[in-house]
């Protein structure tokens, strides 16, 4: 999510709106996406870090 947001406002209105709304949908569909959303937006874990 962290990567697509800035990439998002460099499209289209129409291209930007159409990956916001794929990004949308992965963060709710995913059970463990979902989790580190929530951690996250509620400021419980610090960004998520490459092995």
């Amino acid at each position: 999510m962290i990567q697509a947001l800035p990439r998002i406002a460099e499209l289209s209105q129409s291209n930007g709106l159409f990956v916001e709304s794929l990004m949308s949908a992965i963060a709710q569909v995913d059970e463990a996406g979902k989790a580190r959303m929530r951690a996250f937006l509620e400021c419980r874990e610090d960004k998520v870090r490459q092995p």
